[in-house]
């Protein structure tokens, strides 16, 4: 059997080249990884915005509720005792004796 000899250019050039190809495998598992996850990432901040827009919706909902001229005059009527006013207690002023 006869052996070859390599010179050191030559084992130099095989070394560099698989020192490459690690490096770049690496980069590639890296890239994968990060993008990876970004995705998982993105997906939670998704979740997240519906779920705040839920909740939004709910605070909106409960606002005009509360705001609702029916429930406003219910509290009039039953926590603060107001009465509707007559006919005879509503003064009408023209718009021109309002002084400015």
């Amino acid at each position: 059997m006869v052996r070859r000899k390599f010179k050191k250019k030559d084992i130099a050039l095989g070394v560099f080249f698989t020192l490459i190809a690690i490096f770049i495998f690496t980069f590639y598992l890296w890239h994968q990884a990060q993008s990876f996850k970004l995705g998982i990432e993105t997906a939670d901040l998704k979740n997240h915005i519906k779920t705040i827009k839920t909740e939004v919706e709910e605070l909106e909902a409960k606002k005009s509720y509360l705001l609702s001229l029916y429930r406003v005059e219910i509290i009039a009527k039953e926590e603060l005792h107001l009465k509707a006013s007559k006919k005879d207690q509503i003064i009408y002023v023209e718009s021109s004796q309002i002084q400015k």
